[in-house]
């Protein structure tokens, strides 16, 4: 039985999972492109709801949940500080090429525009993050392959209520095996890939964007009647 997790040289993320997405969910990752294309969260899958849990798990199975709940929550706060922060820089870049294209001599730069369109982006990213959130099952097959666990968590998860001892009785093998998925599950738990992250990169193009736009906005004459560079 293994008892040490391998440690992947880089931090543990969800990639797409294999196979041809169906056209909805190619649809659905389509339309929200702009807030995941080169960044560090994942595609987006569509939500859908974790099946119910037999009554009886045993305290090994609610190991099991208890930390791939924990564990998935925390990647969803990562991935939807992305989300958000790409809202942002997105909302930014738009008003800097309004801007910029004022300056070229096209439409005159509207302020109320580029703030309603920025506003429109940012909440945009607001709803992606509500909707980010991984399920179950595949927080536990994404894990199982990032951290070569050999599918010992999806096993788990199929597992849940079978073989659960009576006090006193001695433990089947498939209960043992949930034993030892909640093992690997605790270890992942203390991992510190696996916590909250700041998007760095997505607040650094924030600072970039910010900045472009400020020194624009001097170049246009914005403000107080500033005189144009």
């Amino acid at each position: 039985m293994q008892s040490t997790l391998p440690q992947p040289a880089r931090r543990v993320a969800l990639p797409a999972l294999p196979g041809t997405p169906s056209a909805r969910e190619h649809l659905w990752r389509t339309c929200w492109r702009p807030y995941w294309t080169w960044s560090d969260a994942p595609a987006p899958e569509l939500a859908t709801a974790d099946a119910p849990l037999p009554e009886q798990i045993g305290l090994a199975g609610q190991a099991v949940i208890t930390g791939i709940d924990r564990i998935r929550r925390n990647l969803w706060l990562s991935h939807a500080a992305v989300y958000i922060c790409r809202g942002i820089w997105l909302g930014l870049l738009v008003a800097a090429a309004l801007m910029l294209i004022d300056l070229l001599g096209g439409p005159v730069f509207n302020p109320q525009a580029a703030g309603g369109l920025g506003a429109l982006l940012l909440v945009g990213g607001a709803i992606l993050a509500a909707l980010s959130k991984p399920g179950r099952r595949r927080t536990a097959q994404m894990l199982d392959r990032s951290c070569q666990l050999h599918e010992r968590l999806a096993t788990a998860l199929d597992d849940l209520g079978v073989g659960v001892p009576e006090p006193g009785v001695r433990a089947p093998l498939v209960y043992l095996q949930m034993a030892d998925a909640a093992n690997a599950v605790a270890m992942l738990r203390a991992d510190h890939r696996l916590r909250p992250a700041l998007p760095v990169r997505e607040l650094a193009l924030i600072v970039i964007f910010a900045l472009l736009l400020t020194v624009l906005a001097f170049a246009r004459g914005l403000g107080g009647g500033l005189p144009a560079l």
